[in-house]
């Protein structure tokens, strides 16, 4: 099993990045796979996310600009490093999203302070979430936080394609699927207190 520290070996050893710019300042998105044999499927998605880099300005979500594609990654996740999966070649929008998803969680991590206080008025929105099962996260903490996640997640792929294709998107995941019915439901009530917190 390949170990945190290959994968940052590896990152340390990618190929050239992809800029952005954002406020002036250049960003660098640098994308490397993550098996010491490269697959078909990462070399390919690599390609479908420089792409997407090129075709939509996604500079204001970049908070990140490591990023390692795993073939044998089950889940995409944020931390160490933002790690995506190779599930989505056929379907840009997902990638797109997931990788927004991602990012928006680097944000999270760098603004603990408002997300506590987003957090404690989601508990009092919503006293009970469910946990796991396909409808919440992996525990209750993670699943009021994915509240502001999804939500942000939601808005930024409403600006890139527009809200019937985010709509579509958020529905249709397999996972967090309470997060995203009420995200989709109950979404300016969640930006009400999302925006009052500054996030």
């Amino acid at each position: 099993m390949k170990t945190i520290f290959a994968c940052l070996l590896c990152l340390s050893l990618c190929m050239p990045a992809f800029s952005l710019a954002q406020g002036g300042k250049e960003k660098k998105v640098e994308i490397a796979l993550g098996y010491e044999v490269q697959q078909e499927r990462e070399q390919a998605t690599k390609k479908q996310l420089n792409r997407l880099l090129q075709e939509y300005d996604l500079s204001k979500w970049i908070f990140t600009e490591k990023v390692l594609v795993d073939y044998y990654t089950s889940i995409p996740h944020s931390h160490p490093v933002l790690t995506l999966n190779t599930r989505y070649m056929d379907a840009d929008e997902r990638l797109l999203s997931t990788f927004v998803h991602e990012q928006i969680h680097w944000f999270t991590n760098a603004n603990p302070d408002a997300v506590d206080k987003t957090v404690a008025e989601f508990k009092t929105l919503y006293p009970e979430v469910p946990v796991g099962k396909g409808q919440g996260a992996r525990d209750e903490s993670s699943t009021y936080l994915h509240l502001i996640v999804c939500h942000l997640e939601f808005s930024a792929v409403t600006e890139l394609l527009g809200e019937p294709k985010a709509r579509e998107i958020m529905a249709n995941w397999r996972h967090y699927k309470w997060i995203y019915k009420t995200v989709l439901n109950e979404g300016d009530k969640l930006k009400a207190v999302i925006e009052k917190n500054k996030l």
